[in-house]
């Protein structure tokens, strides 16, 4: 009632006696209020409860009431979800950020038609781009830093444009103003996961261990570096799949699927135990269910317990015989791992958008084949804290979880981005362990309404004047 009766004075009726004097004709006012009582209250005049409003917050009912009475003037119900107001007066959950400022016309989207490679100019001209040392980027015509677009060799953008018309530097403008870092992806991705997961590895194994493992990693790298990036067909929300999203690996109530009843017209396909990935009939199903439903939606989280860190305990522990059986399983992993893959695929050539979440320091990211699908896609890499979801133990302790997402999407991979931990250095988290590492294994609601909100949100528009 206070905000309706402050811009009803303050901006709507002196703006009404403005539009009146230019136009030289009467000007309807048509109020958009969602509240149901705050209606009935202000065409009644006066209410009990609300006798203080003249005293505390200076405003008159019954001058509201007279002002409704003009015949010019009306005052009308719509719908919260159409309130273009809210953004002003209310904390409003991320999945309803995006509607928010659609209602006000506003885009604040980050183009996706550009790439980002930064690029460093140093002595010569030649520029050096990631740590393991691996993959270089040269070009002496730039500044000291600069986004290089990466073209396909028919010259279109490889990934999805958000904006028309957009440049390079246009892009890091916005990017800068959102306070957004370029996201690392494709091979320089790659790269930075094998330098968080080796640099993790010193507190586990000794340096010869670590030695191998980099140059395993970098062996693969080189290899992966020569594939040809594969297009992407862009995705749109026209295509009959937009919306429908097929979670792999998952349970049977999980929160996404239980996020997305919040969303309209999306649906989520949970493949869970009893439907088994595994199965060449629920294989089938899903590379089905993809060709009749161009666009949609793929997110695969598989067992990774067989990649763990922990596994070189269990086999200093348990001996040969262990690893033995250890390597079977991670052979039936990785198989998994490319079927995974093999429809992942199939979803982009359809117009559809992917992501994959792993532990950020589960060793299976170090796969060739996960590697060489994140280069050819061009997969952006986000990076996500439980703690910053509000992920907490019994005791009310904050947990770090820390997950690590590749996504097709540069907007999903920078809403997720920002699920950092916000706690000082010195922060002690509750520590994950026993039941408690159960309890993590699903994740937070409010990180599933980010991961969905960043790809469908909502998209309702209610004009300001709509006479």
């Amino acid at each position: 009632m206070v905000s309706l009766a402050t811009s009803l004075f303050g901006e709507a009726i002196p703006a009404l006696d403005l539009w009146e004097l230019i136009l030289g004709r009467p000007v309807e006012l048509w109020i958009m209020e969602d509240n149901q009582a705050t209606i009935k209250i202000a065409y009644k005049g006066y209410s009990q409860k609300l006798r203080h409003c003249q005293r505390v917050q200076k405003i008159n009912l019954g001058s509201v009431k007279e002002v409704l009475e003009w015949p010019n003037v009306h005052l009308e119900h719509c719908s919260t979800d159409l309130q273009a107001a809210d953004i002003f007066t209310k904390e409003l959950a991320p999945l309803k950020w995006a509607n928010a400022l659609a209602l006000l016309g506003m885009d604040t989207s980050l183009s996706e038609k550009y790439s980002m490679h930064i690029v460093e100019k140093k002595t010569g001209g030649a520029t050096a781009g990631v740590s393991a040392g691996v993959f270089t980027t040269v070009d002496s015509s730039v500044g000291e830093t600069c986004i290089v677009p990466i073209e396909s060799a028919g010259g279109e953008p490889t990934v999805d444009s958000l904006r028309d018309n957009s440049s390079p530097q246009e892009d890091a403008k916005l990017r800068e103003s959102l306070g957004a870092e370029p996201l690392a992806h494709g091979i320089l991705g790659a790269c930075d996961i094998i330098d968080d997961i080796v640099s993790e590895a010193w507190s586990d194994y000794i340096e010869t261990e670590i030695v191998a493992m980099h140059a395993d990693a970098v062996r693969d790298i080189k290899l992966v570096k020569g594939a040809p990036l594969k297009p992407k067909k862009r995705s749109s929300g026209k295509l009959s799949g937009w919306g429908k999203v097929i979670e792999i690996c998952t349970g049977d109530e999980s929160n996404l699927g239980t996020a997305a009843e919040e969303f309209e017209g999306v649906d989520v396909w949970r493949i869970t135990k009893a439907t088994d990935f595994e199965l060449s009939e629920t294989q089938e199903q899903i590379k089905k269910h993809l060709r009749l439903n161009p666009g949609c939606t793929i997110h695969g989280s598989l067992p990774c317990t067989v990649w763990s860190q922990w596994q070189k305990m269990c086999i200093h522990r348990y001996g040969k015989s262990y690893d033995r059986k250890l390597k079977v399983r991670q052979r039936k992993a990785a198989k998994l791992l490319g079927k995974f893959i093999e429809r992942a695929e199939l979803c982009l050539s359809l117009g559809g958008h992917v992501s994959f979440e792993w532990p950020r320091y589960c060793k299976g990211w170090l796969r060739k084949e996960l590697m060489k699908f994140i280069h050819q896609n061009n997969l952006f890499v986000a990076d996500v804290d439980g703690c910053a979801c509000g992920m907490k133990n019994s005791d009310g302790e904050p947990l770090l979880k820390q997950w690590r997402f590749v996504c097709s999407s540069e907007r999903q991979a920078l809403a997720l981005g920002h699920l950092r931990c916000k706690h000082e250095p010195s922060f002690k988290h509750g520590i994950i362990a026993g039941s408690v590492t159960k309890a993590t294994e699903e994740y937070p609601l409010s990180l599933c309404r980010t991961w969905l909100s960043s790809l469908f949100g909502f998209h309702n528009f209610c004009p300001c004047l709509p006479r």
